[in-house]
């Protein structure tokens, strides 16, 4: 019987943690912000790619014009230089925003599946509090009859 209350009591710390005080709900409030945080790095990241994007275009027509200028001896090959690595050095920000928006949306995801475990935890918290409440009705709270 000693087994039977202490499994009891545990579940209904539990119980209570859930339930009552407001634990599951609590850290799911927390995962919820953590998750809108997320969106809006993904938001600014998306914000950035196209910009980033509209840049390279800018860039990559001034290199076009900048080249007839270049054919035409009216710009060094050094100055030439300086803009196609200009172009180049725009076009390896993109694969890094793109990484940066993959790991956004890796870490809601992470955070969507913590939620689900944290309610899953809660319904299990919920069926050991039941169970051990009817074990410890058949075993302590039945009225004996004579």
């Amino acid at each position: 019987m000693q087994i039977h209350y202490q499994n009891f009591i545990a579940a209904q710390q539990q119980f209570n943690n859930d339930f009552i005080n407001g634990y599951t709900q609590t850290r799911i409030s927390q995962i919820l912000r953590e998750i809108s945080f997320q969106e809006e790095v993904a938001a600014n990241v998306k914000d950035k790619i196209e910009l980033s994007k509209k840049e390279l275009a800018i860039s990559e027509e001034m290199l076009k014009d900048n080249n007839m200028l270049y054919q035409s001896k009216v710009l060094s090959k050094h100055q030439f230089k300086e803009l196609e690595a200009k172009v180049l050095s725009q076009k390896r920000i993109l694969p890094d925003l793109f990484s940066q928006l993959i790991q956004a949306n890796a870490a809601k995801n992470q955070k969507l599946i913590e939620i689900n475990e944290v309610r899953h935890l809660k319904l299990e918290h919920r069926k050991n509090f039941e169970q051990n409440l009817k074990i410890g009705r058949a075993h302590v709270w039945t009225p004996v009859t004579s």
